[in-house]
């Protein structure tokens, strides 16, 4: 069950839902999402009421492939910070 909570931007749920999900084809549908939102304009970088961005959300220590994807959408619209 996802649980939005307020302050969530579209990124943040998407960081949520992927590490809630075993199924590859779902995570692969999700990057893709991931990156089409950005090309949207949805801010990578947005915080959360608790102030965490969705770029933090997506690290995890066993698993950084959502973070990988984050940090690349970030460079190809030059919205990471150096």
């Amino acid at each position: 069950m996802v649980v939005l909570l307020e302050g969530w931007s579209y990124h943040h749920l998407i960081a949520d839902v992927y590490y809630k999900v075993e199924d590859v084809v779902c995570r692969r549908i999700l990057v893709r999402c991931l990156y089409k939102l950005t090309l949207l304009g949805i801010n990578v970088n947005s915080k959360d009421d608790n102030g965490q961005t969705s770029l933090f959300k997506s690290f995890r220590l066993n698993d950084q492939i959502l973070a990988r994807h984050f940090l690349a959408v970030g460079k190809l619209f030059g919205i990471v910070p150096p």
